[in-house]
């Protein structure tokens, strides 16, 4: 009976959220709370770890992509008040400060600062002239070289920060979703 019918100039104003989708979507593995993520806050701090490598770890506490980590200008760093703007964002509603989450975090936002030419200068150096699938690859062997799990991913450390939030009943918040 449905099939029949037909919608002629539908516009959807809000979000529009299938459950079945939410249920049906790829899980991407987090790591885990008690084991993996004290082993990734280590390296995090670990100069032996890529720099790149390392300001993703902080990415939890952010939902940075990697992309957006990449394409982050050392110009729109911030210490003295204690945040950055996040670039690298398709839409401007994305961009958004987010907060320096420690000296060592501050350390690894400001290491290509110094003498940096004006104009775009990425927080991560070099990488920002790497293809996104090396990102990837990289990323991969260093959580493999933190944690010895090689089922976690790219994506887990973000997804690591959203289930955090659930753990800890916030991920319904605005300003939590916005990440």
């Amino acid at each position: 009976m449905y099939a029949e019918e037909v919608a002629l100039n539908v516009t959807v104003t809000a979000k529009l959220t299938i459950n079945e989708q939410r249920a049906n979507a790829k899980q991407r593995p987090v790591a885990d709370v008690e084991t993996e993520l004290p082993l990734i806050w280590k390296a995090a701090h670990d100069e032996s770890y890529d720099q790149f490598f390392r300001l993703h770890a902080f990415g939890i506490f952010s939902g940075s992509h990697a992309s957006e980590l990449v394409q982050t200008d050392v110009h729109k760093v911030y210490p003295k008040k204690g945040y950055y703007i996040s670039g690298g964002t398709k839409t401007t509603a994305r961009l958004r400060p987010v907060v320096i989450v420690n000296d060592t975090h501050r350390e690894l936002l400001l290491k290509f600062a110094h003498g940096a030419p004006k104009g775009f200068t990425s927080v991560c150096g070099f990488r920002a002239n790497q293809t996104e699938s090396r990102h990837s690859k990289l990323l991969k062997e260093q959580l493999i070289k933190a944690t010895g799990n090689p089922e976690l991913i790219p994506y887990s450390l973000r997804h690591t920060g959203k289930h955090l939030g659930e753990i800890k009943g916030v991920s319904n918040l605005e300003t939590f979703q916005r990440m």
